[in-house]
């Protein structure tokens, strides 16, 4: 009697998970149909979210207006975020390459953020040497008064500042600590390696919503020319501006509301070129280290679909899920632990964009305010900018950090400095953020390709 009860009863409640499996199956399907159909199209739908964002902030001053106060109040709360991406994202990645009994991790921690360091010099050193070239700098200036002992001890000081208040600086020691604690507690390894692949799995589900973040670009750069009238022209800047000098370009003259916009476009313009051709050295060095990279495939797969929301956001970290899944579906030859690494501490650690950002508005600030600068001079504030720069965890208007060290070393004038200060941090944000942004996090993609071959051939244990 009971074993036909048992009959009974299974029958239906066996067809009802069947069912409710099938439709679980169903949904995903279509689901991963829908995150598809975007990624495939994704830069055609990123170019249309764009144009459609002007077009809307032209008909409507309110919807530009909106936009433009939408993100800077992301841009304000980004530094709670941020923290915890870089925890989120840190500690599992430290985890699993550190615990690895096949490898040398630590070995291969250790030589990745050396290696990754004097990538940051090379980008420091690009940054001078193509602005010196495109502004047509001489080799040396007439001017004594650079202070270098002087803005060094300040950086140290605004840096030790920073290790013992910074939240980002928090978020690394917070995922140490972790680390350190899962290498005696199994539940919060596995935890570690669950949080991992939650933010890997999210990855997708960002691709549908690039074409929004590129309307809200459109509409906020349709609203910058009254946005820099308002806060760069006149204003509080007390200074004669003169005019922008590009090689083969002439004088733009910055008095008036269209020459500095167009000098603001100028400097985007200069950033975005300068960090295409460091990237595209860096395509070609991976070529060395890896022959069978393609870098049409690199560009068509990943490049056109990550560069997007990189561009729009100005975020490493909002877009590090997304580039966590597109470096393990187009490039599975790099090891996950090798990837989770590289691309997560990247975000805070392999800022190139940044650093060559930094060089080329320094150039551009110094020429229209009439401060004549060098690129002996450039150079010898590659120091005070690369120890600055391990405590940029990769924001938006992070080149502030940087304004006041390097008006300090070049001892700009008295009456220059309240005009360098205002340019500098005010042509910094928007397109040059958005340039450099997609350079930071593209190169971690490259750069794990390259320190992936490093990895099997010196640390992998035989």
């Amino acid at each position: 009697m009971f074993k036909i009860y048992s009959c009974v009863f299974s029958v239906p409640a066996y067809n009802y998970i069947v069912d409710v499996n099938k439709k679980f199956i169903m949904l995903k399907t279509m689901l991963s149909k829908f995150l598809g159909f975007f990624e495939k199209r994704l830069p055609v739908l990123s170019v249309g979210g764009f144009i459609f964002g002007i077009s809307f902030a032209h008909f409507s001053f309110d919807f530009e207006v909106s936009v433009t106060s939408v993100i800077s109040g992301v841009i304000e709360y980004y530094s709670y975020f941020a923290p915890i991406a870089i925890y989120l994202i840190l500690a599992p990645a430290l985890a699993k390459i550190l615990f690895n009994s096949q490898s040398d991790g630590k070995g291969f921690v250790a030589y990745a953020v050396g290696w990754l360091s004097l990538r940051k010099l090379a980008a420091c050193l690009w940054g001078a040497v193509f602005t010196a070239l495109v502004l047509g700098l001489p080799m040396v200036s007439s001017h004594d008064n650079i202070n270098i002992v002087n803005s060094i001890f300040k950086v140290f000081g605004s840096l030790g500042w920073m290790f013992l208040h910074s939240t980002y600086f928090y978020a690394v020691y917070l995922a140490l600590i972790s680390v350190v604690l899962s290498y005696r507690f199994k539940t919060l390894a596995n935890f570690l390696e669950k949080i991992a692949n939650v933010v890997e799995a999210a990855g997708p589900f960002i691709v549908p919503f690039i074409p929004l973040f590129m309307l809200a670009i459109g509409a906020y750069i349709y609203g910058l020319p009254h946005n820099l009238k308002a806060n760069l022209v006149g204003g509080t800047i007390g200074h004669s501006l003169g005019s922008l000098n590009i090689i083969g370009f002439g004088g733009i003259n910055a008095n008036t509301p269209v020459g500095m916009i167009s000098i603001y476009l100028a400097g985007a313009a200069l950033t975005g070129i300068a960090c295409l051709i460091w990237h595209g050295g860096l395509l070609f060095l991976a070529k060395m280290y890896d022959k069978h990279f393609s870098i049409k495939n690199y560009f068509i797969n990943y490049w056109s679909k990550v560069y997007p929301l990189l561009w729009a956001t100005s975020s490493e970290s909002i877009a590090t899920p997304l580039n966590l899944h597109l470096v393990h579906k187009y490039f599975p030859e790099v090891r996950d632990e090798v990837r989770r690494l590289i691309v997560g501490m990247g975000s805070f650690l392999n800022i190139n964009g940044t650093l060559i950002c930094v060089f080329v508005i320094l150039g551009v600030v110094c020429n229209v305010i009439g401060y004549q600068l060098s690129l002996l001079e450039l150079i010898l504030c590659i120091p005070v900018v690369f120890i600055i720069s391990f405590g940029v965890p990769g924001i938006p208007g992070e080149l502030l950090l940087f304004a006041g060290p390097l008006s300090l070393l070049l001892g700009i004038p008295g009456s220059m400095l309240n005009a360098f200060l205002a340019l500098y941090l005010g042509l910094q944000i928007g397109l040059p953020d958005s340039f450099r942004s997609g350079n930071n996090s593209t190169d971690n993609c490259v750069l794990s390709i390259m320190l992936n071959k490093v990895y099997e051939k010196k640390f992998i244990k035989k």
